[in-house]
């Protein structure tokens, strides 16, 4: 026969391991439900039509294109990666040729090979770009990627980061490693009229 403080002690075991089930369950629900805002927030700002790059003319493939990758300073290379048909990138006009970017889901810039320039209707197709490739100097000069520069040739200092999508006005670039970088908005958010960059992503970007 159980005695009454015996039937209250077990009753407050099973109310302590439901209050401790209650709360794990709890605790687990939120951290998916935070898991799942996380990964949704981080979609957002991504690709061609992320609010960096929405307002600049777009095409898209007619065929599968090789992709290079940045590899230090401004110079591209072979990735051994192929862009797919169908895929968007932004179009770049340089030196009275068609050239395109290509932005991945993490933000990381691709420029599509193209030695010899894209083809309209054989490469790409769009419906916000001129009949004729306008003069480059019509175009923006646009960050592709957030750039981190610094006041020092070897890149020490103070770090000053410009985020992608930035247009560069009164610019000043000299290629090698690292990138020499002066521009109206360098001096604006960085304070110094001359930074170094490890590496510069930049297209000639039109607006739609």
């Amino acid at each position: 026969m159980t005695s009454a403080t015996e039937s209250g002690a077990t009753g407050r075991v099973i109310r302590d391991m439901l209050a401790r089930t209650s709360f794990a369950f709890l605790f687990l629900s939120m951290a998916a439900c935070s898991s799942a805002t996380s990964s949704t927030s981080s979609g957002e700002h991504t690709g061609v039509d992320g609010p960096a790059f929405s307002k600049y003319c777009t095409g898209t493939l007619l065929r599968e294109m090789p992709l290079m990758t940045e590899e230090g300073g401004d110079a591209w290379g072979s990735s051994g990666e192929q862009s797919p048909s169908g895929t968007d990138f932004l179009l770049s006009d340089e030196f009275q040729q068609w050239q395109g970017y290509v932005i991945q889901d993490d933000g990381t810039p691709s420029r599509i090979s193209a030695p010899n320039g894209l083809v309209r209707g054989t490469d790409f197709s769009s419906s916000c770009a001129p009949s004729t490739i306008p003069d480059q100097f019509t175009a923006s000069l646009v960050l592709l990627a957030d750039t981190t520069l610094y006041p020092k040739f070897d890149l020490s200092g103070t770090a000053c980061t410009l985020p992608a999508g930035t247009v560069l006005t009164n610019y000043e670039i000299m290629g090698g490693t690292p990138v020499t970088v002066s521009a109206a908005e360098v001096t604006a958010k960085c304070g110094t009229t001359t930074m170094y960059a490890g590496t510069l992503a930049t297209g000639q970007l039109l607006n739609k």
